[in-house]
């Protein structure tokens, strides 16, 4: 037997008309995980076809991984000063991403969904952020990439050296001592470890704050999608309980109406009642009167 999270899963790899059925029915049989399972929410159509991708086109899909986290080596490896093919792998992530953009494109061609600009635009840029966790076949909305700017400031934590910068020319006026070559000579060597050390903690200084603002930023993001989540659940509700209050005023109308129509036959009948004895009374009269003569 599955378990729920393999279920939840099914509801992800499965086709986008058969979610909200199949959750709600996985949420009556959830047991202490029933809230959240009712507040998983239905993927857009380019979440659904990254989804599919994942799930049914794995190779795929890795292939993406794969080139995303080796152009990502290369770009890192050339902002911290090593030699990268960053043009090879590049040039292979673009290959990767393309292939990608395609197999998600068939799959909604293929499930008859329409593919519009915005669609493929999404497909596209969430492909992009390939590797993230987000997008582990329960994506429901498309992500936006992480460029590359965020990592310049994380070289510090590589132990990278700042760049060397070029000497100050001095034009001499008379030559130096030995003794004055030599204290020069200490003199510039300290000055560039200082240099060194002075450029370690600038790029230190900006891997922390660059850090506190990404954590920041995410943790307002999950204050943000946990309190859409809470509102959506709301909604979600508000329109069961207002769709069943419409239900029974639905159902209390058709009452109503069942017992007008029977009010009304029965009112057509003693009309008819009343219709016939006043015949009958004005039959009798007649009669009376002729026995009278």
């Amino acid at each position: 037997m599955p378990s729920i999270d393999e279920e939840i899963d099914a509801l992800y790899a499965g086709g986008p008309g058969a979610f909200t059925p199949a959750r709600n029915a996985l949420a009556k049989r959830g047991g202490d995980r029933a809230v959240e399972i009712k507040a998983l929410v239905k993927p857009s159509l380019p979440a659904w076809a990254i989804n599919q991708l994942y799930w049914h086109h794995r190779r795929v899909f890795d292939a993406l991984v794969t080139a995303a986290e080796a152009r990502r080596a290369a770009h890192v490896s050339q902002m911290a000063g090593r030699r990268a093919d960053v043009g090879r792998a590049d040039a292979r992530h673009r290959a990767a991403h393309e292939a990608a953009v395609a197999a998600a494109l068939a799959t909604l061609r293929e499930a008859r969904e329409p593919v519009s600009a915005a669609t493929i635009h999404a497909i596209e840029r969430t492909l992009e952020a390939v590797p993230s966790p987000e997008i582990a076949g329960r994506l429901a909305r498309p992500i936006e990439p992480v460029g590359f700017a965020a990592l310049a400031a994380l070289i510090g934590a590589a132990g990278t050296a700042a760049p060397r910068q070029p000497a100050d020319v001095v034009v001499m006026k008379r030559p130096r001592s030995a003794t004055a070559t030599a204290v020069a000579g200490r003199t510039a060597t300290a000055d560039a470890r200082a240099a060194r050390e002075a450029g370690a903690r600038r790029a230190e200084r900006l891997r922390e704050r660059e850090t506190a603002r990404l954590t920041g930023a995410m943790a307002a993001a999950r204050t943000k999608e946990r309190e859409v989540l809470e509102a959506f659940t709301r909604a979600r509700e508000a329109a069961e309980r207002s769709a069943a209050q419409l239900a029974a005023l639905e159902r209390e109308l058709d009452r109503v109406r069942k017992d007008a129509w029977e009010r009304r036959d029965e009112a057509e009948r003693a009309r008819q009642a009343a219709t016939d004895a006043a015949a009958a009374r004005v039959m009798i009269e007649r009669k009376l009167q002729e026995m009278g003569e």
